[in-house]
């Protein structure tokens, strides 16, 4: 069964990270992989993933605590982690999240990686995320802060295939035009 966007989002939105979660661990490990030596701020690392449940909901007054309280909006872990905060706002198509994600400096091409099942999925982002959800006005907001559609690329065990554009992803023909500017 193919989930709903409304069902992915709700799923993403439920989540509250917490140290020792799966997620927090994921976290700790890449930051330490990135620095070694360096000691993690970990109560950073646990606001910085909550921002995700709370992009996920749309919930500004949350988002606005955690950025306040220094969580890094451009915080993505590693394959089969999360999207970045961002791409969960576009993909759940709350367009004043993805406003106030950016003005706090969330890049909006930042490449992203994920994971499912035995693939990778890399230079994925948060337009393509709002495309293939038919999020239209998180989009909109991506496109009008500069969004760039690029070419998500799939790695499988047989090599590598070209992934999806924004407007190939695009569930409706509106939204196919409009990301083919």
């Amino acid at each position: 069964m193919i989930a709903t966007r409304e069902q992915v989002c709700a799923s993403a939105a439920a989540g509250v990270e917490t140290e020792g979660s799966s997620a927090f661990d994921h976290a700790l490990a890449e930051e330490q992989r990135k620095s070694p030596g360096r000691d993690v701020d970990r109560a950073r690392l646990v606001r910085s993933l909550n921002l995700t449940p709370a992009a996920a909901r749309g919930d500004l007054a949350r988002l606005r605590a955690l950025i306040a309280q220094g969580a890094d909006v451009n915080l993505h872990g590693p394959v089969d982690f999360t999207l970045s905060p961002l791409a969960w706002s576009a993909r759940c198509d709350h367009p004043f999240a993805v406003d106030l994600l950016v003005r706090a400096g969330a890049r909006v091409n930042q490449p992203l990686e994920w994971g499912f099942g035995r693939a990778r999925y890399t230079n994925s982002s948060a337009l393509i995320w709002a495309s293939r959800s038919g999020a239209d006005r998180a989009a909109e907001r991506l496109l009008a802060h500069g969004a760039r559609p690029m070419r998500e690329v799939a790695h499988n065990h047989e090599g590598f295939t070209q992934g999806e554009t924004p407007a190939e992803a695009a569930p409706t023909l509106t939204m196919k035009r409009r990301l083919s500017r």
